[in-house]
Parts: C-alpha cells; structure tokens; sequence
C-alpha cells in the first residue's frame, strides 16, 4: 500500500521511497508466503494515492562576507617629516664624460659581435670549401679504387680467359697428335693390307683380264645405249618422214583424180595428139596415180 503524505510534511528523497517500497513489498511477500503456509485464503489490495502535496523552493544563498572585495594591506601613518637632498648640476654625473665608457663598452660589444660573426662566417666558408675539397678527394678515391676493381676484374678474367684457352688448346693439340698417330698407323697398316690383298687378288688371277673386264663393263653397255639411242631416233625421223610422205601423196592423188576428171572427155583435144587411142592415156594416168597412193 502507497504512503499518504500530509500537508507541511518533508518531502522524502527518491531513495527513501524506493526503500520504502522494496520493504513494503517484502513484507508482503513474506505475509503473503506466511498466509499461504498457514492455509489462509487472503488477498493483497494496492492503493495509489493521486493527492498532490505541498512543495516549496529553497535556494543556496552565499554569505556577504564571501563576496567583499579584499582588504587593502594596512599601512601606518608616518610620524617624521620627508626631508630631500640638493645636488648641484654636473655633480653626481657628467654625461659627457661618462657616456664615454658606456659608448666604448656599447660599440665595442656590436664591433666584437659583428667580428665574431665575421669570423664566423670565415670559418663556415672555410669548412664547406674544406668540405668540398675532401668530397671531391673522396670522389676521386673512390673513382680510382672502382678504376683498379675494374682492372683488377678485367686481368682476372683475361688470365682465367687464357688459362681456359690454353687448357683447350692443349686439348686440341693431344686431340690432332691422337688423329695424326692413328691416322699414320691405320696408313701404315692399310699399306701393308693393301699390298696383301693386291698381291693375292693377283694371285687368284683377278686382274688377268683387265681389258676384257673394261670392255664388258663399261664399253659394251655404254656402245649399246648409244646404239639403242641412235635408233630411236633414226625410227623416230622414218616414221616422221613417212607420215610427212603419206601426206603429200595424198594430197597428190586427190589434186590428180580433180584434174583428171575435168581431161577425161576432151583429153585426145588437150594432148594435141591426132590418131591416138584416147583410152591409152587415161589407163597410163591412172596407174601413175594408184603408184603414187601405194
């Protein structure tokens, strides 16, 4: 059940009512679980109270005493008169005479600051020049130190170029002396060899017949493929010949039998013969023609 706040009561923080109401329900919970053990059939009934109560505004407000400016230092009166002193002009100090020592030690000091930074910047310009001298002796070094590397790798490999050359070379060389002594020995022994078997092929009568051996084996087929050539050109030519031949009798026989059957009637009148038997001429003409055609 909600907590019924009165007028003019304190209004209690958000904690308090939280703990409050966590107690309260388990009070609750524990009544309730009292009840239910004991066999009591009883209910809970929550209430909300609506009613609004009383409220107020307070503010912090900061004391007078905090925000007064601070307080000065005290400062006692004085009890003696102020006495002054009198000094003459060109007394205490003279300027013309002073200010020398102040102009010497001012000048002096720029006049030293400029010298040093003269020197300075001497002795920077004397460092770079330095600098630079020892880069370009260091640049010439080292050009020189790659120069005689270089050198140095070009002999090198000159001499391993030439001790390969010479080792090859020398193989080459025992390599020739090997062909040139097996070649004189298989000379030597080919030579014997030769005289051997010359001799024995002699002796089985090989060569005895030489000239006949030539003639038989060069000479005779050699004369009768020119032969056989001649010929086939000597049939080649008749045969040509007698086509060409053939040709023209031909030709001949037909031009005879033309003019011949135009002079067959008046032929006793184109002869100019008188008393001749015309039958003769035609029979002569016409064998003439028939052994031109065989």
């Amino acid at each position: 059940m909600g907590r019924v706040l009165r007028p003019g009561s304190q209004t209690p923080k958000p904690e308090s009512i939280a703990h409050s109401s966590h107690k309260t329900a388990e009070s609750s919970r524990r009544e309730k679980s009292t009840w239910n053990g004991r066999g009591d059939s009883l209910s809970l009934r929550l209430e909300e109270i609506t009613d609004r109560s009383v409220e107020t505004d307070n503010f912090v407000q900061i004391e007078l005493a905090r925000v007064r400016p601070e307080t000065p230092p005290f400062s006692p009166a004085t009890r003696s008169k102020d006495a002054t002193t009198s000094i003459a002009y060109n007394d205490l100090f003279v300027f013309d005479r002073e200010v020398k020592s102040l102009l010497e030690i001012l000048i002096g000091q720029s006049v030293q600051q400029a010298l040093l930074e003269v020197s300075q910047e001497e002795e920077d310009r004397l460092k770079v020049e330095e600098l630079r001298l020892h880069e370009e002796y260091r640049n010439v070094q080292r050009a020189e130190a790659q120069r005689q590397m270089a050198l140095q790798l070009r002999y090198t490999q000159e001499e391993r170029r030439r001790l390969e050359e010479g080792v090859i070379r020398e193989e080459q060389a025992q390599r020739l002396a090997e062909k040139l002594e097996i070649a004189a020995y298989a000379k030597k022994y080919l030579e014997n060899l030769m005289l051997s078997v010359y001799q024995r092929l002699q002796a089985d009568g090989h060569f005895d017949k030489r000239v006949r051996q030539e003639l038989e084996l060069h000479f005779v087929p050699w004369m009768c493929e020119q032969v056989g050539t001649a010929l086939d050109d000597l049939t080649a030519v008749s045969f040509a010949t007698q086509v060409i031949v053939r040709r023209v009798l031909l030709e001949a026989k037909e031009e005879a039998k033309h003019h011949l059957e135009k002079a067959r009637v008046p032929f006793h009148q184109t002869t100019g013969l008188s008393g001749g038997h015309p039958h003769k001429h035609n029979i002569a003409i016409t064998l003439t023609v028939d052994f031109i055609s065989q």
